[in-house]
């Protein structure tokens, strides 16, 4: 069943941005899809793109913590990303999707 599954993260946000490097932040989660708590450790996964250009590759970042920092950006570039929990190899659905610019 997919109740086993944790919750997709939301609150998803920019704590800063400096341009080429923009920290994003999220809500944990603690739940899963039946409503019962997580036990193990939450892995986050971000996946980012620049959203102007057409065949890019996704980037991922992985963290157990509730926000990240994307290097290396380009300044005044679209990026489109989102983020997914993952617990004991159950991995949720995708955050809702947020669109950065990151500073020119």
């Amino acid at each position: 069943t997919d109740g086993d599954r944790p919750k997709a993260p939301d609150g998803l946000r920019v704590v800063w941005n400096y341009g080429n490097r923009v920290n994003i932040s999220w809500n944990p989660v603690t739940t899963r899809m039946d409503e019962s708590a997580v036990g193990g450790v939450v892995q986050y996964t971000l996946y980012y793109v620049e959203a102007e250009k057409n065949g890019q590759q996704w980037t991922t970042l992985q963290t157990n913590n509730t926000w990240v920092v994307m290097n290396d950006l380009k300044r005044d570039a679209l990026y489109t990303l989102h983020v997914i929990a993952t617990e004991n190899d159950k991995t949720s659905r995708s955050s809702s999707v947020v669109t950065v610019l990151a500073q020119p």
